[in-house]
C-alpha cells in the first residue's frame, strides 16, 4: 500500500501547466499515469522517451529535463529507491535553481520530494529542514502550485512528527491542512479528503478513534464521487478503512464490508495472484479470525496463495501470513496443521537470521528480534501450551531457545573491529565486499520471483560469491569464523558438556492467552518456564511452568527489593522465584547437585540467585548450592577445557586497574565526604547532566591494594587512577587479561516523549530509547568535559567496541553495572551484554546500590582468593562468604553478580 503523499504528489504533477511542446508533456504526463497505476515498468520507459525527445530540441539545462528528471525522481521514490530519488530529484533541482530560482514552485516542488525522501530514510533533521524551507518559499501562496507545496509540506511535517512520537506537534501541522485545504478548494474537493485522512491517521496513533472515525466517514463520500467506487485510489481507501473499523473500533460488519469491497477491486485491477490481492485477503482472515473462524480458512489460504504466486516463499509477506494462520490454528486446537505451518515460519526466521545477522549492528538487532518477536512468541506459546499432549514440543522449545538466545549474543562488533584493526589490505576489503554481497543477498529475498528476473539477479550468483569471500576471511580471522552463520545445537550436544552432578538450566520468559480470550493475536498472561538437562536427561529436558510470571515481575520484586534496600527479613522471595526450580529438582533425584548452570530471562536478570534465604532452613541460596550464570546453555558448547590458573600463569596475565576519577577536573581537591555509595542520581542521569558528582574515597585504596597484590605476584599491570582515569584511557585498551574499573556506574529508565518539543529532542530519544546508551560509567573529566576531549560518559554502545578479545575477566566495581535495559529471550541491554559483545569471558557486575567500603572488601577479597589458584566462580563464593561474615545483610555481599564462563 503506497503512501498517500506519494499520490498526492504525482496529482499535482499532472496538473502543472504545459509549458512546452505537447509531444513531451503527453509521454511525461502518460509516464506519471502509469506509475500512478503501478505500472512503473512501463512508466519509467515512457518518461525516458520524453527525455529522448527533448534531446533532439532542448538544451539539457531546459526546465523540460527539469520536469521529467522530477517525474523520474517520483517514480523511483514510489519504488523506494533512494539513490535514484535522490539523483534526478537535485538534478532537476539544480535546473530549477539556475533557470527559475529558489523561490519559484517548481523548485520548491523538488525540495519537497527531497524532504519527504530523506524522511522515509530516517534523516529526521535534514528532512524537517528541507520541509521548513518549502514553506517558507511557499507561505505566501500566491498560486495554486505554491499553495499545494505549502500544504503538502504542512502535511509532511505532521507525518514525520508523527513517525517520530511527537504525536501533538504532528497536529500541530496537520489540523491547519485541514482547515486551509477547506477554504481553498472546499469541503467537497478531493484535496480536503487526503488531509482528513492524513489527520485521521494521527488520531489513531493517540487512541482518538471517534474523531478518526469521523474523519473517514468525511472523506468517504467525497472519495466515492472524485475517485468512483472502482479505482486503485478508492481500494486504497477501503483497506484503510477495513482494517480501522475492524481492529481500532471493534466494527467488524463494516470492517467485513470495506475488505470486501478492496478484494474485489484487487481482483478487478491487480488479479487474484497479486500482493494488492493478497493483503486483503489476509485482512478479511484476521477480521474473520475473531468472530467467525469458519469463513476464516478460506481467505488465509486465498493469501498465502498469491503472496505465494507474486512475491514468493521467501518474501516477508508471505511468512507472516503463514504465522497468522499457525497461530489461528493453533487457537482453535487444529494442532497437526499449526506445527506444520510453524515449522515453515522458523525455518525461514532461523535461516534469515543467519543471513540478516553478520551484517547489522548491535542496536539493528535489537531492532530486528524486536521486529522478529511477534512472529516468534506464538509459536513458544503454541508450544507451551501443549507440552502435555505432545512431550516432543519440549525438546523443541529448549533447541530454538538455544538457537535464538545465543544468535543475539553474537558479536558483529568485535568481528569487525578485529578485520579492521588486522593491517591487512586484502582482508579489509574482502570483508567489505563479503557485506555488500550479503546486503545484495538479503535485498534478493525481498524480491518476488519476477522482480529477481527483472532485474537480473541470480540467487546462485550471489550465493557463489559470497561463499568465496567467506572462505577467505574465515581463513585468516578466527572472530569472523565464529560468528559466520550459528551452527543449530540441540540440548544433546549441551547435555555432553555436563558433568557429573551438573544442571543446565534455561529460563524463559513468554505470554499466553488468558483463559476465555477470544482474541487469537492477544497474548498478555505473562507465565517462565525453566527447562533442565542433566547428563542422566533421556528423552528430552524436565519442563516447569511458573504461571505467576505477572507477580514475580511486579509484586514480589517490589518486596525482594525493599527488603534488600532496608535490611529487613526476607520471607517470600525464596519461595516464588526458586523454590519451584528446588522442588523439581529433587523430583529429577538431583539432591547433590555440584553446580547449576542458569541462564536467565526477564525478572531472573533483576534478582542476586544467592540472596535468596530459604525460610525453612535459614540458609541462604549461597550457603546450600553453587550457580553459575551463562548468557545461554550454548556459552556450555563454547567453554574452554580448563580455566587458566592465576597462580601458575601470572606471566601470561596483564592486568588493567582504573579508580578514582576527578570528576570535575577544575576543582582543587575532591570533596568525599557526602558519598559512601558508588551509585549516582538518576534525576541528574536522566538528562545526561552530571555536573556534581561525589568522588570515591574506596576506590583509590582498593586500586592500591590490588595494584599491591599483582605486584607480589609479578602480574604486569597498568593502573591509572585521578586525573588519569579517562575515558581515552578505557578506549585505549588493547585486551588485558583483567579488565577493573572502579567508579559510578549509572542506568536510566526509559525516557517519556510527552514532552519533546522538537525533532532534535525526538532524535535524542530515539537514541536513548537503546538501553546501550542509557547505561554505562563516569570516568574524569564527566562534570566539565572539554570540547576537544572525551567528554567522560563512557556508555555501554562505546563499551563494545572495546577491544577485550583476550579478556579473561571484567570487573566492574560500582553501582547498577548489571543492569539495562531486559529484552524477553534477549538479555540485558547494557554493560552487562556490551562487554560480552567487546570478547570479556566472564563478568562480575552489581544489580544494585554498592557500598564503598564493603565492595572495597569484596574485591580484595576474590583477588586474593583468585591469585591462591581459585577458580573465578569460587573465588567469588569465596569473597562473597568472608563479606557476609562481617556484613550478615545480603544488600551489602548479594549485590554483585558473576555471569559468563
Amino acid at each position: 500500500m503506497k503512501y498517500f503523499l506519494s499520490l498526492t504528489l504525482i496529482v499535482c504533477f499532472l496538473g502543472i501547466n504545459q509549458l512546452y511542446a505537447q509531444t513531451w508533456q503527453a509521454l511525461n504526463q502518460k509516464g506519471l499515469e502509469l506509475i500512478l497505476k503501478s505500472k512503473y515498468k512501463e512508466g519509467d520507459s515512457t518518461l525516458r522517451k520524453a527525455l529522448t525527445f527533448i534531446d533532439s530540441s532542448k538544451d539539457k539545462q531546459d526546465t523540460a529535463y527539469a520536469r521529467v528528471y522530477l517525474s523520474l525522481s517520483q517514480a523511483f521514490h514510489l519504488l523506494n529507491n533512494y539513490d535514484s530519488t535522490i539523483k534526478y530529484n537535485l538534478m532537476a533541482r539544480s535546473i530549477y535553481a539556475r533557470t527559475l530560482g529558489t523561490k519559484h514552485s517548481l523548485y520548491a516542488q523538488a525540495v519537497l520530494l527531497e524532504g519527504i525522501e530523506e524522511g522515509k530514510m530516517l534523516n529526521y533533521e535534514k528532512a524537517e529542514a528541507l520541509l521548513e524551507e518549502v514553506r517558507s518559499i511557499c507561505s505566501g501562496m500566491k498560486n495554486r502550485h505554491e499553495y499545494d507545496c505549502y500544504t503538502r509540506a504542512m502535511s509532511a511535517l505532521g507525518i514525520l512528527n508523527s513517525q517520530l512520537g511527537l504525536s501533538q506537534k504532528a497536529l500541530y501541522y496537520m489540523e491547519p491542512v485541514k482547515e486551509l485545504r477547506g477554504e481553498k478548494f472546499g469541503k467537497e474537493s478531493p484535496e480536503y479528503a487526503m488531509s482528513c485522512i492524513s489527520l485521521a491517521k494521527a488520531y489513531i496513533k493517540l487512541f482518538r478513534y471517534p474523531e478518526a472515525k469521523q474523519l473517514y466517514e468525511i472523506a468517504q463520500p467525497i472519495y466515492e464521487r472524485t475517485y468512483k467506487k472502482d479505482s486503485p485510489i478508492y481500494k486504497i481507501f477501503c483497506a484503510d478503512l477495513s482494517r480501522f473499523y475492524a481492529f481500532c473500533v471493534s466494527d467488524y460488519t463494516k470492517g467485513i464490508e470495506y475488505a470486501q469491497e478492496s478484494i474485489r477491486l484487487s481482483e478487478l485491477f491487480y488479479g487474484k495472484k497479486s500482493a494488492n490481492y493478497a493483503y486483503d485477503c489476509s485482512t478479511m482472515a484476521r477480521i474473520y479470525a475473531q468472530n467467525q473462524p469458519e469463513k476464516a480458512d478460506t481467505y488465509f489460504l486465498a493469501s498465502i496463495e498469491a503472496y505465494k504466486v507474486d512475491l514468493g516463499k521467501q518474501s516477508n509477506d508471505y511468512i507472516s501470513v503463514l504465522e497468522a494462520y499457525a497461530t489461528f490454528c493453533g487457537h482453535y486446537k487444529r494442532n497437526n496443521l499449526a506445527d506444520s505451518l510453524y515449522k515453515i515460519v522458523i525455518n525461514y526466521e532461523t535461516n534469515a537470521l543467519n543471513h540478516y545477522f553478520p551484517i547489522l549492528s548491535e542496536n539493528e538487532k535489537n531492532e530486528y528480534m524486536q521486529y522478529k518477536s511477534n512472529l516468534i512468541l506464538p509459536y513458544q506459546s503454541f508450544l507451551i501450551q501443549n507440552v502435555d499432549k505432545s512431550p516432543e514440543y519440549i525438546s523443541r522449545l529448549f533447541d530454538h531457545n538455544l538457537f535464538f538466545k545465543s544468535i543475539v549474543l553474537s558479536s558483529t562488533q568485535r568481528t569487525k573491529r578485529e578485520i579492521l584493526e588486522s593491517g591487512d589490505t586484502s582482508l579489509i576489503n574482502n570483508y567489505f565486499k563479503w557485506k555488500q554481497r550479503k546486503q545484495n543477498y538479503v535485498n534478493l529475498l525481498k524480491l518476488s520471483e519476477s522482480e529477481q528476473i527483472k532485474k537480473g539477479m541470480s540467487f546462485r550468483k550471489e550465493e557463489f560469491e559470497i561463499n568465496e569471500l567467506e572462505a577467505d576471511l574465515a581463513q585468516k580471522s578466527s572472530s569472523f569464523s565464529k560468528n559466520l552463520g550459528r551452527a543449530v545445537y540441540t540440548w544433546k550436544d549441551v547435555q555432553k558438556k555436563l558433568k557429573k552432578n551438573e544442571v543446565a538450566i534455561e529460563i524463559i520468559k513468554t505470554y499466553l492467552k488468558k483463559e476465555g480470550e477470544k482474541d487469537v493475536t492477544f497474548f498478555d498472561d505473562t507465565i517462565y518456564c525453566a527447562l533442565l538437562v542433566t547428563p542422566q536427561t533421556k528423552d528430552r529436558p524436565e519442563f516447569l511452568l511458573i504461571k505467576n510470571g505477572h507477580e514475580l515481575e511486579n509484586k514480589y520484586l517490589s518486596y525482594y527489593r525493599n527488603c534488600i534496600e532496608f535490611k529487613t527479613q526476607d520471607d517470600y522471595s525464596y519461595d516464588q522465584y526458586w523454590k519451584p526450580i528446588a522442588d523439581k529438582l529433587n523430583s529429577m533425584g538431583c539432591r547433590k547437585i555440584k553446580k547449576i548452570y542458569f541462564s536467565a530471562d526477564g525478572v531472573y536478570h533483576q534478582i542476586s540467585l544467592n540472596s535468596l534465604q530459604n525460610p525453612k532452613t535459614k540458609k541462604f541460596l549461597l550457603d546450600e548450592q553453587t550457580i553459575q550464570l551463562i548468557g545461554t546453555s550454548r556459552d556450555l558448547l563454547d567453554k574452554e577445557s580448563q580455566e587458566m590458573n592465576l597462580k601458575k600463569q601470572q606471566k601470561a596475565y596483564k592486568a588493567f586497574l582504573l579508580g578514582y576519577p576527578v570528576y570535575n577536573t577544575e576543582e582543587q581537591e575532591q570533596d568525599t565526604s557526602k558519598n559512601s555509595q558508588r551509585s549516582f542520581s538518576l534525576m541528574q542521569s536522566a538528562a545526561f547532566n552530571f555536573t556534581k558528582v561525589s568522588p570515591l574515597l574506596g576506590t583509590k585504596t582498593e586500586i592500591e591494594a590490588l595494584q599491591s597484590m599483582f605486584k607480589a605476584q609479578n602480574i604486569p599491570t597498568q593502573t591509572v587512577v585521578g586525573l588519569e582515569a579517562t575515558e581515552e584511557s578505557v578506549k585505549s585498551l588493547k585486551s588485558p587479561s583483567i579488565l577493573h574499573l572502579a567508579t559510578h556506574g549509572f542506568f536510566i529508565p526509559a525516557p517519556k516523549e510527552n514532552n519533546m518539543l522538537t525533532i532534535k529532542e525526538a532524535k535524542s530519544v530515539s537514541l536513548l530509547r537503546s538501553g546501550f546508551m542509557r547505561s554505562g560509567l563516569l570516568l574524569s573529566g564527566c562534570s566539565n568535559p572539554k570540547d576537544s576531549q572525551e567528554d567522560g560518559i563512557l556508555t555501554a554502545e562505546e563499551t563494545m567496541n572495546l577491544n577485550l578479545d583476550g579478556t579473561e575477566l571484567a570487573v566492574l566495581s560500582a553501582c547498577e553495572t548489571g543492569l539495562g535495559e531486559i529484552s524477553d529471550g534477549e538479555g540485558v541491554f547494557g554493560l552487562q551484554r556490551a562487554l560480552i559483545q567487546a570478547g570479556a569471558k566472564t563478568l562480575l557486575m552489581s544489580l544494585w546500590k554498592v557500598d564503598d567500603k564493603a565492595t572495597q572488601l569484596l574485591m580484595t577479597s576474590f583477588y586474593k582468593a583468585l591469585l591462591s589458584g581459585q577458580s573465578k566462580q569460587d573465588a567469588f563464593e569465596t569473597a562473597q562468604q568472608k563479606l557476609k561474615q562481617k556484613y550478615p545483610e545480603p544488600y551489602y555481599w548479594g549485590a554483585f553478580i558473576m555471569i559468563g564462563q
